[in-house]
């Protein structure tokens, strides 16, 4: 049996980094709007958005934020440590 566990939290609350294309100050309300993903790692998170594309902030002491990889995805996860993400086409990227 699979379990599944959905969390809906204001972005803001999350340190979500914020979008050009909100009117608002902070883009908290169009970054939320933009997510259709998200994945908590130890001490990262990472978002996949409505382009298919990964975004990640925290703790970069392992590359969890800068090694976030480029390309289109479709499923997401956070280690403790790391993130690994699902490609478009099939490939596996962490």
């Amino acid at each position: 049996m699979t379990t599944s566990l959905m969390l809906f939290l204001p972005m803001s609350l999350l340190g979500c980094p914020s979008s050009d294309k909100g009117s608002d100050d902070t883009g908290s309300d169009t970054a939320a709007a933009e997510t259709i993903l998200l994945s908590g790692g130890g001490q990262h998170t990472c978002m996949l958005n409505i382009d298919n594309e990964i975004s990640c902030w925290g703790s970069d002491d392992f590359g969890q934020v800068s090694g976030a990889p480029e390309g289109k995805f479709t499923e997401l996860t956070g280690g403790w440590f790391h993130s690994c993400a699902l490609g478009d086409i099939g490939t596996l990227a962490c």
